[in-house]
């Protein structure tokens, strides 16, 4: 009977391990914050942000849809929740429209797993985050120097 309690008690406290690790999630920090591009103006007073996470298929859909992103203050809080999609049937990113600022962006990527950048919102102007290489082809012709980088060497963004 003392064996039984013995190997119970170890069961519990493996299994206990066991959930504590999976809940925790590893991410990458990416130090320079991702500024504003220059290709397409905002109309409004605020900016706004268009976080191209990984995409992966939705259940009862033959598209693509981006994973969902969270949004934190520069202090770190939680500001906002963002689905990155309309339904099951929506391939693109949302375009979230936010106050001039700074903030961090918790994400999953297509390359290195989950990010947390930081990102710079002006008036009048969009921030992307390309974290699934959708447009890559923006940032061919711009000097390395004006890029942001995960340590792995994808760019995701302008400075």
């Amino acid at each position: 009977m003392r064996n039984k309690t013995i190997q119970y008690g170890i069961s519990v406290i493996f299994s206990a391990f066991l959930l504590i690790g999976c809940a925790t999630t590893e991410y990458t920090s990416i130090p320079d914050p991702v500024g504003p591009s220059h290709y397409k103006p905002h109309p409004h007073q605020e900016g706004s942000l268009i976080v191209y996470t990984r995409s992966s298929g939705a259940f009862y859909s033959d598209f693509l849809i981006h994973s969902p992103y969270e949004i934190y203050t520069k202090e770190g809080v939680l500001f906002k929740k963002i689905p990155n999609h309309v339904g099951n049937f929506d391939p693109d990113p949302d375009e979230v429209s936010l106050p001039a600022g700074e903030y961090k962006i918790k994400a999953r990527s297509k390359k290195d797993g989950m990010i947390m950048a930081n990102v710079f919102i002006l008036p009048s102007k969009t921030t992307f985050l390309d974290l699934n290489d959708e447009i890559q082809d923006r940032f061919e012709k711009v000097p390395s120097n004006q890029l942001i980088k995960t340590p792995s060497g994808h760019i995701i963004g302008f400075k």
